[in-house]
């Protein structure tokens, strides 16, 4: 074998090696995407998710228990009451809705198979919705989510159980349009339902791998550049 033929030889070796550890980087990139992005998504539906459960549960116990009730009334429609304050639930949905605003895709939902007669009926519930029930009836201590795909991302689903707080059992039975008066607590309220928009996260993602694979891409014709040099020096 001649010079120029060793050299040639070696920097094919070289080439057919990086492109194939550059085929290999981008068969994992892809393989990985999708799961990185479901991955973040689920971590954010569950901050979501138990920042409302948070707020929901300190409001009842460190503003609602504490209020002298023969002045202020708690009510859905509190707006018509001149000292009037939401209920926990009312005061979840209207901060959602604040959010929502903001946040083109993103909403929280809290429905039940016993709604008062001013919530969603159940009815009214989408199929994901009435999956999350009935899922979360038998295994209330596991969220149940479900990814819908689009082309713009996609939306995560994510539900977790609405169980019934010591603080809230006696109104909840007491109440006179409550449709259900022998409620202990523990019980399955309801659920709290938090749908997360994708597609911030995959631009994110996208472009995250897409320098990485220029990156490989820029080492491998460096790597190559720099053995065709040596060689030529040395010829």
């Amino acid at each position: 074998m001649t010079l120029t033929q060793a050299k040639f030889t070696t920097v094919f070796i070289c080439s057919v090696v990086i492109l194939a550890m550059l085929g290999v980087a981008w068969w994992h990139i892809e393989s990985s995407r999708q799961q990185i992005l479901e991955d973040n998504a689920l971590v954010a539906a569950r901050s979501y998710a138990s920042t409302f459960e948070n707020l929901r549960s300190f409001y009842t116990s460190e503003v609602v228990a504490r209020l002298p009730g023969n002045w202020v009334t708690v009510s859905h429609d509190y707006k018509d009451f001149k000292f009037g304050i939401p209920l926990p639930a009312t005061l979840t949905i209207k901060l959602a809705e604040k959010i929502g605003q903001q946040t083109d895709g993103f909403s929280v939902k809290l429905y039940s198979d016993y709604p008062f007669p001013w919530r969603a009926q159940p009815d009214q519930l989408n199929e994901f919705e009435k999956r999350a029930l009935r899922k979360l009836a038998d295994t209330p201590g596991e969220p149940y989510y479900e990814f819908e795909q689009s082309t713009d991302g996609g939306t995560l689903h994510y539900a977790v159980a609405d169980l019934m707080r010591p603080a809230c059992v006696s109104c909840h039975n007491s109440h006179p349009q409550s449709p259900k008066r022998d409620w202990e607590a523990g019980d399955l309220r309801g659920v709290l339902a938090v749908s997360v928009p994708m597609r911030g996260a995959m631009d994110t993602t996208q472009n995250t791998f897409d320098y990485l694979l220029i990156c490989f891409i820029a080492g491998g014709i460096i790597i190559i550049t720099t053995v065709t040099w040596v060689l030529g020096k040395h010829a």
